[in-house]
């Protein structure tokens, strides 16, 4: 149901709404430890008298943090505030939400992972009832406004508890508000700052991008509380937003930088020069009245204060940003000198143990940056001149939300070599095919984010975790100021020929012996009805595959098999062997009429097939260890006639393999049945094995489909 059609049935009803997804019950508080005894849920009409949702408009005074230390939230949200008002209209959705047409009910929308995400809440919120008042986040000021505690709500619950936003980032909060792309700047080493660093963010800033700052801090300091006060009213641990840039005229004509920033609590400010206490910082003094109104300048503790750029420089390290356009990325904005019309692609990818995540490079496994996705970018100029202008090119890789899991991720960025331009597209480049032009610098960020100027030609990008198989989700944005064409460097999926014609390329065929000792089996199995059903089936093709012989009514029925189905080692009762699910499956690949049991016809082409199977396992377990390595599942597919990406065989990879990146006979079957079965479904409803990809299928076919496979 959409958030309008719950509103409706409520308001109807007369009822208010209770969040199924996001109770309220301590859980939703904290997952790890006991939530306070004073601590309840309160509705805001059970709180105040007369509830507003926004007064007037919202502004980045309307923010107090409260218990929890969500400051890089609260940050956030501050440096939304400052910016045009439209920008908060994409997250509060339908604009105009009060308290007057009431159900309890309210919808956020944040930008998560590549799309815009719905969150509906419930309106109760945890409330204390010793200090009588919202236990987080809140408008000190005017307490009976409620969106900042209600926008918490929802971004909690987007993350999975109130708990589980103790300790972030500015900047992945701005790109969740916006869908922007996040940049940070490091300050810790002073002597690395770039000069013209002050005019870089005062430019930004003006180009509406949002921005905030910290202060980094031990993890010993202060018993591993998360902020430390320092003497100058900082603290260390503690995010800030960074709400104005401006430079100032004193009396005496000098001329001063100035940033001025806000503290999430809403109280607590720097108290060296600049400050807005007149005791503290005289130098106000020297500043004219109209500048100072222009400036909004404030002599009182609401958080927010002015503080001079040495000093900002001295005690921050770290600084970060927010883009609403690649326009305004610092490492170059200086030298931009007019808007361009951005060409944007986005990707979204995984890293699969023993598939798809080779790692970073590093010694001894150089050659596993290889198995990492490629993505193949073509910077062409869109001038007709002779000669070619450099192409601006701003990758962005961000890391799908996974909280308290540590995942380094940065990309390697290759020029393909001349004689190695006409690849196929399907085809992955290898390292001499490439030359390399640079590395982003691997973080914990969730996005690490990197600007180029190259020439026009064809590159090539690695996104990588720092370690090889450690697994996770990714989007790759890719921004290019000219003509961009990225793509993805894999096998389409598709039926190769070889899938149709009675011998693959990885088969032998089966002797006549061999057929005619099989369908005699066949019949003393089937019995009076002529069919087989998974039970007997199961017992069939261990007999075919494994037994080699066995004795029935009238002698004994000797059977070829080029190579023994079992591995050496193993034993016939283990995993190598068919299992009741394998013959289950392996039955409803061949059973055309969906009936539950096979025919004589039907058998002898799903012996055929498995023929193919186990020739192919066969070449492949080249150790004789009853094993194969999934990065050989592609390969193999091909051969046995499917063609498979590797986002597909990534599922397969996820559900069949152990840890080891291994599959036994056992499971490689189950595969490569479940794979087949959605082949031929494919082609019964799409009309044949064409170049047509989609077809419309109603709920109840699609799970008469799947569950029959």
């Amino acid at each position: 149901m959409t958030f309008e059609s719950i509103k409706e049935k409520l308001i109807k009803k007369g009822k208010l709404y209770e969040d199924p997804d996001f109770p309220a019950v301590s859980k939703s508080i904290y997952r790890t430890k006991d939530v306070a005894s004073d601590v309840v849920w309160k509705r805001p009409k059970e709180i105040q008298n007369n509830p507003v949702f926004v007064r007037d408009q919202a502004s980045r005074f309307d923010f107090d943090q409260g218990e929890l230390g969500d400051c890089w939230f609260v940050a956030a949200a501050a440096s939304l505030a400052v910016q045009d008002q439209h920008l908060l209209k994409n997250i509060i959705r339908p604009d105009g939400q009060t308290f007057e047409d009431y159900a309890g009910i309210f919808r956020f929308c944040f930008w998560r992972f590549g799309k815009w995400t719905d969150v509906i809440i419930d309106d109760r919120l945890p409330y204390s009832t010793e200090s009588n008042e919202i236990l987080f986040s809140r408008n000190r000021e005017e307490p009976n406004e409620f969106w900042v505690a209600l926008m918490e709500k929802a971004y909690a619950k987007l993350h999975g508890s109130y708990e589980d936003m103790e300790g972030g980032k500015i900047q992945d909060a701005l790109v969740d508000f916006t869908g922007g792309i996040s940049e940070c700047i490091d300050l810790e080493d002073k002597s690395k700052v770039p000069k013209n660093l002050f005019e870089t963010l005062e430019k930004t800033f003006n180009m509406n991008s949002m921005m905030g700052c910290s202060i980094s801090k031990s993890d010993d300091d202060n018993g591993g509380q998360w902020e430390t006060e320092l003497d100058n009213g900082l603290y260390a641990g503690h995010a800030y937003s960074i709400t104005g840039i401006a430079t100032v005229k004193t009396g005496d004509a000098k001329r001063h930088k100035l940033l001025r920033l806000r503290n999430p609590w809403g109280y607590c400010e720097w108290n060296g020069l600049w400050g807005d206490k007149p005791q503290a910082s005289p130098i106000w003094n020297m500043v004219d009245v109209k500048t100072k109104e222009k400036l909004g300048f404030q002599s009182e503790d609401n958080g927010e204060f002015w503080i001079g750029y040495d000093d900002w420089i001295a005690n921050y390290t770290e600084c970060q940003l927010c883009h609403l356009s690649p326009n305004a990325l610092t490492a170059a904005v200086a030298e931009e000198t007019g808007k361009s019309i951005w060409q944007i692609n986005e990707h979204h990818g995984s890293w699969v143990s023993g598939l798809s995540a080779g790692g970073c490079g590093n010694a001894p496994d150089e050659d596993m940056l290889y198995d990492n996705p490629q993505y193949r970018v073509e910077l062409e100029d869109v001038n007709t001149d002779d000669e070619c202008d450099d192409c601006t090119l701003i990758i962005s890789l961000m890391e799908e939300f996974k909280r308290h899991v540590d995942l380094a991720i940065g990309y390697y960025v290759f020029k393909v070599r001349r004689r190695a331009l006409e690849k196929s597209p399907d085809e992955r480049y290898t390292k001499g095919d490439l030359k390399y032009v640079s590395t982003g610098s691997y973080s914990f960020y969730r996005e690490v984010t990197m600007r180029l100027k190259l020439k026009p030609w064809k590159y090539v990008i690695f996104p990588t975790s720092f370690s090889k198989n450690e697994e996770g989700n990714f989007l790759l944005r890719i921004f290019t100021e000219k003509k961009l064409d990225s793509k993805i460097i894999d096998k389409p999926v598709k039926v190769v020929p070889c899938f149709h014609s009675k011998e693959r390329s990885i088969a032998k065929r089966p002797s006549r012996d061999w057929e005619n000792s099989v369908a005699k089996l066949y019949d003393q199995f089937a019995g009076e009805d002529k069919e087989i059903d998974a039970y007997e089936l199961q017992k069939l093709l261990n007999y075919v595959f494994f037994r080699g012989e066995v004795v029935v009514t009238g002698g004994v029925y000797r059977l070829t098999t080029d190579i023994p189905m079992c591995p050496p080692g193993v034993k016939e009762d283990e995993e190598a062997n068919f299992d009741r699910e394998s013959a289950r499956s392996l039955l409803a690949m061949v059973d055309e009429n969906k009936s539950g049991r096979i025919c004589k016809k039907e058998f002898s082409k799903l012996t055929a097939e498995l023929k193919v199977w186990k020739d192919g396992f066969h070449k492949y377990d080249r150790d004789k260890s009853g094993t194969i390595d999934v990065g050989e599942l592609q390969e193999i597919f091909s051969r046995m006639g499917l063609s498979l990406s590797k986002k597909c065989l990534a599922p397969i990879v996820r559900r069949y393999a152990g840890k080891n990146q291994t599959l036994n006979f056992r499971d490689f079957i189950l595969a490569s049945t479940k794979v087949m079965i959605m082949y031929n479904n494919f082609a019964r409803h799409s009309g044949g094995f064409t170049e047509e990809t989609t077809f419309k299928m109603s709920l109840e076919d699609w799970l008469v489909e799947t569950m029959y496979c």
